[in-house]
């Protein structure tokens, strides 16, 4: 199973995601008000990008690495 294919797995989980979410203090980029929008909008933030840098990250380090060095 490729690295791709494992992200895709652990997003197709909502708990999964979830619990990452909980565990790192962050929310779902289309979970945010309008507000938090608004001003990731003029500062040039992307918080879609920051999100999939994390979690691939996290899966990376939790999930992929484990389950390669089987």
């Amino acid at each position: 199973m490729t690295f791709e294919e494992v992200c895709k797995e652990c997003l197709k989980n909502d708990e999964f995601v979830n619990e990452f979410c909980r565990l790192r203090k962050i929310k779902l980029p289309y979970r945010r008000n309008g507000i938090e929008t608004a001003i990731d909008k003029a500062c040039g933030y992307d918080v879609g990008m920051e999100f999939i840098r994390e979690f691939t990250q996290f899966v990376m380090r939790t999930i992929y690495i484990p389950l390669i060095s089987r």
